[in-house]
């Protein structure tokens, strides 16, 4: 699948935060990177702030623990919950997730998959994508996304085929006068970027949460995620998510295979 690449500079989720909130993140931000610079801790090739309890955070910025608990997952912050010396910690640092990261957002998204599906584990292809999705996804909110799209499945394969029946308009249009116009309709905004000419136009459906799939069309699983906080009265935080916020409609598709 081509790689659809999120700008670094777009993802500074605390535009979507209310006047109040962006302040306490802003104090959050410089409060770490402080404790980055004086009392540096290196774990996992990354230098993180000094290993603290989240109560001592919340004293040394007179943050409130719910709070300092959802503004953690905000970029430039990155998290990463591990055992440091026999305890459970949450390090945290401002600056870019690197590989580790993904790796613990994947870990994550298995234990949900394991669950759900009452498998013991995924394969190891199976945790590369996973590990893929962590990359590809906004930031902080991999797993919220990941458990979103298994409990709506049918609702994420109606979109997929719905892609698939835009890039096949794309596909069929390309010698008519029309086709400059599909090209710049935001309506096929994410057909146009998943589907280069070489691609192969086709569908098999799965009635079950099918991890390739998945992985092969995480866009649209952005997109639902985003459709349904919006119906929901909920502020999407990624301003790199606005891309995404195309209104859609879901139809049904001839060009698909069914499967059990």
């Amino acid at each position: 699948m081509p790689h659809i690449s999120k700008p670094v500079s777009d993802c500074n989720s605390a535009v979507g935060l209310s006047a109040a909130m962006q302040l306490i993140h802003a104090q959050l931000v410089e409060l770490i990177r402080g404790a980055q610079e004086a009392s540096p801790f290196e774990h996992q090739g990354e230098i993180w702030a000094k290993p603290l309890s989240q109560e001592a955070w919340c004293r040394a910025g007179d943050f409130r623990l719910r709070t300092f608990q959802e503004l953690i997952k905000v970029p430039p912050i990155v998290r990463l919950r591990c055992t440091i010396n026999g305890r459970i910690t949450t390090l945290v640092r401002v600056g870019e997730p690197g590989a580790e990261q993904a790796k613990a957002i994947a870990k994550g998204m298995q234990a949900y998959w394991c669950g759900a599906t009452k498998e013991a584990k995924v394969s190891g292809g199976e945790f590369g994508m996973l590990c893929g999705l962590a990359r590809d996804w906004p930031d902080g909110w991999q797993v919220e996304i990941f458990r979103h799209t298994l409990i709506h499945w049918p609702d994420f394969m109606d979109d997929v085929k719905l892609e698939v029946e835009l890039a096949i308009d794309l596909r069929d249009t390309r010698q008519s006068p029309f086709h400059r116009e599909l090209l710049a309709d935001p309506l096929y905004a994410t057909a146009r970027r998943m589907w280069p000419e070489r691609d192969k136009l086709s569908l098999r459906v799965y009635r079950r949460p099918f991890i390739p799939l998945l992985r092969r069309f995480w866009p649209v699983a952005v997109e639902l995620f985003i459709d349904h906080r919006q119906r929901h009265r909920r502020v999407h935080p990624e301003r790199v998510w606005q891309r995404w916020s195309v209104p859609r409609q879901r139809t049904g598709v001839r060009h698909a295979e069914s499967s059990s």
